[in-house]
């Protein structure tokens, strides 16, 4: 999003120079606000034997959800009001009038990833605090304990998992994209900044998109899950579910996350990763569980619908978000500026979007777990032992394909194995996340499905009526895109 807005602000070829005070007030606001965080974090830490501390770092919490948000809205404001956008272009030098926009990228959009940085420092005190007040419940549960990761490799494991496993995907996207500008402007085969250029970049980013996994895996620290039995029966689910995959991966966090995770759309590069606390903290089956969930996400293409939901936004910009502007721009009353149309539109659509990618992400989630608990399902124990039975042999599994419902089998395994993720990274089981959801919700939504078969039949109608919608959205937008653009071509 800091990207969308930065690269969304345009120069006006006779604007005035960046005010020094406009620009110290959007970089002190930021210190402030970390201020602000870093010391209401410190006091809690000291309140440990407080019996409310729980709920204090509750509100903490959320509090913090919130300055991300709060982070992002007063970046749009520094671009477009408080001259930082202005600033930078102000001090670029000799390479201002290049064909490149990773430069300016990079330091314009610095203050916000610092200050998401800066959150972290602000919030490690409680989450060590809460960590530490946690040990207890895990050897409640009779889990494995771990001490509380140091700041800095606090710090690391969190630029690799919250940041660097976004942006370097984009930062390459962007020097592709610079580097073919730049071949196209010394060799004046054609405008580096037409139509050329937007093609270059396409394919571009087509072809990061495909590879990206691949450098991801050295992004996060990854090795091959070691063979073993549990190894062997992941891969029969693979082979069960008809899924193809480059390799299975131990995610290496310190043991600080539990978590799973499946990157690529083509097979060469497709990663599986399970997180080293997952695989300490949890049963084979319940592993199992957690690796049906991610096969899920795979076989219902859910990374091709989320490249056809941004696709939408796009489309929803340049069409009815142009004519919206064209319609909005000579009704404007004269006390307010024409320039702030530009960066409400893009807030506006990053806020539609914000929300239809909430709504599609926690359904998509559901599905892979009806996946998931139709997987565990289909391969229950057996009811009685075989005939031949003996001690020494080992439990066999059913595998039966025509299970297409969630039971109560595979419904309560996967639950417990929602609970036990739960648990080992500290989320309350009803916190709701912009998402997934909540894990009691979840929890619950597999339950009443395995009470009645025909919940899962219209569980699958409504998530093919999802698909209808999105695909439906993607046709009339292509459609408004092209009456726009040619009526445009027709008025000029």
């Amino acid at each position: 999003m800091p990207f969308i807005l930065w690269l969304s602000w345009t120069p006006s070829p006779m604007h005035s120079p960046a005010h020094p005070q406009a620009v110290a007030e959007f970089l002190g606001g930021y210190v402030a606000l970390l201020a602000a965080l870093g010391i209401w974090s410190r006091l809690l830490t000291r309140r440990l034997s407080s019996l409310n501390l729980n709920r204090s770092l509750a509100r903490f919490s959320k509090t913090i959800g919130f300055a991300r948000f709060a982070i992002l809205i007063w970046f749009g404001v520094g671009v477009f009001d408080l001259d930082w956008a202005k600033f930078i272009d102000d001090h670029f030098g000799a390479i201002r009038d290049w064909p490149v926009r990773l430069p300016s990228l990079i330091i314009g959009t610095a203050p916000a990833f610092l200050a998401w940085i800066g959150l972290w420092w602000a919030q490690f005190p409680a989450d060590r605090a809460l960590k530490e007040q946690n040990i207890v419940s895990q050897l409640d549960e009779d889990l494995p304990t771990h001490a509380p990761l140091g700041f800095w490799n606090y710090l690391i494991a969190n630029l690799r998992m919250q940041l660097l496993f976004i942006l370097v995907p984009v930062l390459m996207i962007m020097l592709a994209r610079d580097v073919l500008s730049l071949m196209l402007w010394k060799t004046k085969l054609a405008d580096p900044n037409g139509p050329a250029e937007g093609w270059g970049m396409l394919v571009a980013a087509a072809i990061i998109f495909i590879i990206a996994p691949d450098i991801l895996t050295r992004v996060l620290h990854t090795q091959r899950l070691p063979d073993s039995p549990l190894r062997e029966r992941l891969h029969e689910l693979c082979v069960n579910a008809g899924l193809k995959y480059r390799e299975i991966l131990l995610w290496r966090t310190d043991n600080n996350v539990g978590n799973a995770a499946v990157m690529g759309v083509v097979p060469f590069f497709r990663y599986i990763l399970l997180s080293d606390l997952l695989m300490e903290t949890m049963t084979d089956k319940q592993i199992e569980a957690v690796f049906a969930h991610e096969i899920g996400h795979v076989v219902h293409k859910h990374l091709l619908w989320y490249v056809v939901l941004v696709a939408i936004l796009m489309l929803a910009i340049m069409g009815p978000g142009t004519v919206a502007e064209s319609w909005l721009s000579p009704r404007l009353p004269h006390w307010v500026s024409k320039d702030w149309i530009e960066p409400v539109f893009s807030l506006g659509a990053m806020g539609a979007f914000f929300f239809f990618f909430g709504y599609v992400s926690r359904r998509f989630e559901q599905q892979a777990d009806v996946y998931a608990a139709r997987m565990m399902e289909r391969q229950r124990p057996l009811p009685t032992p075989p005939p031949a039975f003996s001690p020494d042999m080992p439990m066999r599994l059913t595998y039966d394909a025509d299970t297409n419902h969630v039971g109560e089998y595979g419904a309560r395994l996967f639950g417990s194995a929602l609970y036990r993720v739960a648990v080992v990274n500290n989320i309350p089981i009803s916190q709701w996340n912009f998402s997934h959801g909540s894990i009691v919700g979840r929890m619950e939504h597999l339950r009443e499905m395995s009470m009645d078969p025909t919940r899962t039949t219209r569980f699958d109608r409504r998530m093919f009526r999802v698909y209808a919608t999105l695909i439906a959205a993607l046709f009339v937008l292509t459609a408004t895109v092209y009456v726009v653009a040619r009526h445009m071509s027709i008025m000029m």
